[in-house]
């Protein structure tokens, strides 16, 4: 449980450690569920923000690592 910010508690069904390509594809799938997740993550550039693209995954293959992160988000907050 955590404080839901106006004086209440709200239930949490799943918390997932890491904002990284797998840890965003469990928010989605589980979004999708209407399970009611939290993701933490740190603040900071992803280890890979360097990185001039990320290949060989699926559906997103030669996009910089912020934009599959952008991407990622939208499609779990829809």
């Amino acid at each position: 449980m955590t404080n839901g910010g106006k004086g209440h508690l709200k239930q949490i069904d799943i918390a997932i450690l890491g904002g990284g390509p797998a840890g965003l594809q469990a928010a989605l799938v589980l979004s999708r569920t209407r399970k009611k997740i939290i993701v933490f993550d740190d603040p900071e550039h992803p280890r890979n923000a360097a990185s001039h693209g990320v290949h060989n995954f699926l559906g997103l293959d030669g996009l910089l690592p912020t934009d599959i992160r952008k991407i990622s988000w939208n499609q779990i907050e829809k």
